[in-house]
């Protein structure tokens, strides 16, 4: 790829964007990056103290741009965690997506790609409402061998009844098992939107007051005879005086059976919902998830946090405030309060 510039003439936007581009417009490549620094303080079980961080929640290097006008690209690293606690943090690929446009309303998703199961876990970590994704939204990750819900593959999108109806179907690797030798994994998804549609490889979290979207979606995750399932709703609907409401509630259910028994049977919900206040850019948000495994053997545990976030300059420029609590169904309640600050510019 570097090669292949260094052959074109260059040249460089210097509008807001950092974007090198050949001289006829047929190829180019933006540059940018994401921090969301994070101070964080978690009271520890049996009146153990409490835990005090300031690390890096995301650092993130991102590139993308197009080939032709029907390939394009997205490449992100990430160190997540980086300064907490004792534990090393090292820099790794969190995406590479190369899509092919065959048409408008049908793409072709190629590399370590999200599997699209559920909404929560395939939207944008720049855009989400609370602090982070929902606790339970990536627990297919580890039996799966996955990387915080990305596997590598192939997935189809495709946009129907006048963009109203998202169907994404995908095979992956998944656990391949000793001499690869597992069957592959297969992840679908539809979503209705009665309105505008979300037509992003990664969905939004919340459009700030820009769009109205509703999205009523379901999906699937499938290999051997392991099988999660989902059914979510994620509503954001615009207000006068640009304010803002955003509500997503979406349920997954997860069965490792035999092929995975580090993932018991278990019913998982997360719920959010917040309020942009647009005159002063202020927002307020909530969130509650709960954990049930059928074995009454196995704690489950509820979870809820409470925040501000204020938005001067968009998403580039985010200061976020929370508090929260761990309930396990057994056991201590667990405080934990975040301070947030996002950096983002692509």
């Amino acid at each position: 790829m570097a090669a292949a510039f260094l052959l074109c003439s260059i040249t460089i936007a210097v509008a807001g964007e950092w974007k090198l581009e050949s001289k006829d417009g047929g190829s180019s490549v933006k540059l940018g990056f994401l921090v969301q620094a994070r101070a964080e303080f978690t009271d520890l079980a049996d009146d153990g103290g409490t835990a005090r961080d300031l690390y890096f929640r995301r650092l993130r290097l991102m590139a993308g741009g197009k080939l032709t006008d029907r390939w394009t690209f997205f490449l992100e690293t990430d160190s997540p965690g980086l300064g907490k606690g004792n534990a090393a943090s090292d820099v790794f690929i969190q995406d590479f997506v190369v899509t092919y446009h065959h048409a408008k309303n049908l793409m072709v998703d190629v590399g370590l790609l999200l599997v699209p199961l559920a909404h929560n876990s395939n939207q944008s970590a720049v855009t989400l409402l609370p602090v982070d994704y929902g606790a339970y939204s990536f627990l297919n990750s580890a039996p799966t061998r996955s990387r915080v819900g990305r596997d590598y593959g192939i997935s189809v999108r495709s946009y129907l009844a006048n963009d109203h109806l998202e169907v994404r179907l995908g095979v992956y690797d998944g656990w391949r098992g000793e001499d690869s030798t597992n069957g592959l994994r297969w992840v679908g998804r539809v979503a209705w939107y009665p309105f505008e549609i979300d037509r992003g490889f990664f969905y939004t979290g919340t459009t700030l007051g820009k769009k109205r979207i509703l999205a009523i979606g379901a999906g699937f995750d499938k290999q051997e005879d392991y099988l999660a399932w989902s059914a979510d709703v994620f509503w954001d609907q615009p207000l006068r005086g640009g304010n803002a409401i955003t509500f997503q509630a979406q349920f997954v259910r997860y069965d490792g059976d035999t092929f995975f028994p580090s993932l018991p049977p278990q019913d998982t919900w997360t719920v959010e919902a917040g309020y942009l206040f647009g005159a002063t850019n202020f927002g307020i948000f909530a969130t509650w998830l709960t954990k049930d495994p059928d074995d009454p053997g196995i704690e489950g545990e509820d979870r809820w946090q409470a925040g501000v976030a204020f938005y001067p300059a968009g998403y580039s420029r985010v200061l976020k405030v929370a508090w929260g609590r761990i309930r396990p169904d057994d056991g201590e309640d667990v405080d934990q309060f975040i301070v947030q600050l996002q950096l983002f510019h692509f």
